[in-house]
């Protein structure tokens, strides 16, 4: 019976996650109501506030669920030696590029942060300790390489580490008004086929870049 509860708990929470996340990622977070969440997922809002709490919440435990998978490839990919620089460099890359793609929402969420909130105070509020944790460790890691002379150390690591983020997220913010510019039809191995393209010419691009 126990058995039994937990399971339809279990069931009731990602029914409540999935309508919520597709909410989100259409509205954003003000304009989104625990009543609209409760309609989409067929349930009351009372079971809403028992498994989540509040809206707020709820919004924060998506995100960083959404994040924590590629968190957690990312900080193994830092553990590789300096020494392998490109290694650790494709690697990451490729894992970011990778996770993206497979998690679309993820952009949508971050784009409504920044539309929603107003001012570096509001917006940290949006960054678990994880991300921040992983973007300061990345830094460190560039300046290492710096160091040892496998990096050029006339650019900053903190543009490095931005650069590696918005090179990736601005392909996929801008995929579909290439395809309309390009006159290329919107079908997944057109868009497949653009995507390791440009995985592959962003590579050299960007590791030529700052290769000392």
């Amino acid at each position: 019976m126990q058995e039994k509860r937990r399971s339809d708990s279990e069931k009731t929470r990602t029914i409540i996650y999935e309508a919520a996340e597709q909410l989100f990622a259409e509205k954003g977070f003000a304009a989104t109501s625990m009543s609209q969440i409760a309609k989409k997922a067929e349930i009351t809002q009372s079971l809403i506030s028992h498994h989540f709490g509040s809206k707020k919440n709820l919004w924060e435990i998506i995100k960083k669920i959404q994040i924590k998978n590629y968190l957690d490839i990312q900080m193994n990919l830092i553990t590789i030696d300096v020494g392998d620089s490109m290694i650790f460099l494709e690697s990451s890359l490729i894992a970011y590029f990778d996770f993206i793609r497979e998690n679309p929402k993820i952009l949508r969420f971050r784009l409504w942060d920044q539309l929603e909130k107003s001012g570096t105070e509001n917006y940290q509020d949006s960054f678990n300790k994880e991300g921040i944790n992983v973007f300061l460790q990345g830094v460190e890691k560039f300046k290492i390489m710096q160091t040892k002379g496998l990096l050029r150390n006339d650019i900053s690591p903190e543009n490095i580490m931005s650069s590696f983020l918005i090179i990736v997220d601005g392909w996929f913010l801008q995929r579909k008004r290439l395809l309309y510019l390009l006159n290329k039809s919107p079908d997944e191995e057109i868009i497949n086929e653009m995507d390791e393209k440009y995985l592959r010419d962003m590579m050299k691009m960007f590791l030529k870049g700052i290769k000392k």
